[in-house]
């Protein structure tokens, strides 16, 4: 048995979209107000370190270090005054940055030719994002 050490970068573009409707009641002003949160997820990188153990021509390893992606997040809150009117919204898109800590198992079927599986956890920290009040259009008669 040897031991293995290196450094391995990837990158993965994606489709990644998670919506949450969140229904909630007024105290103040009284009705439902419907709330949508949507996350989406451009792309995924990383840059870890790997350390594992080899045998015969397979290799055990664990795997950790920097994580990126693009992120997008928004939330949209419509409210029961005039029903159904959207009344605050806004979104934040930029590049974050946090941690992944895996492991995984590959072997080599020929000089060139591998296959692995392998496990990342992902970890990219909170976004938050500003809302702001959308103000209702006046109307005048002529």
């Amino acid at each position: 048995m040897n031991w293995l050490w290196g450094v391995e970068t990837d990158v993965q573009f994606t489709d990644l979209k998670e919506t949450v409707n969140a229904v909630t009641v007024g105290t103040a002003f009284p009705g439902t107000r419907n709330n949508v949160f949507t996350q989406d997820l451009d792309y995924l990188g990383t840059v870890r370190g790997r350390i594992g153990w080899t045998w015969d021509r397979t290799v055990a390893y664990a795997t950790g270090g920097l994580a990126y992606g693009r992120v997008k997040v928004s939330g949209d809150f419509s409210g029961p005054l005039p029903a159904g009117v959207r009344q605050f919204t806004g979104s934040e898109k930029k590049t974050e940055t946090g941690w992944t800590l895996g492991a995984g198992l590959e072997h080599a079927f020929a000089r060139n030719l591998s296959a692995k599986v392998e496990y990342l956890y992902y970890d990219l920290g909170d976004t938050d994002v500003a809302v702001n009040v959308i103000r209702a259009q006046e109307s005048t008669a002529l």
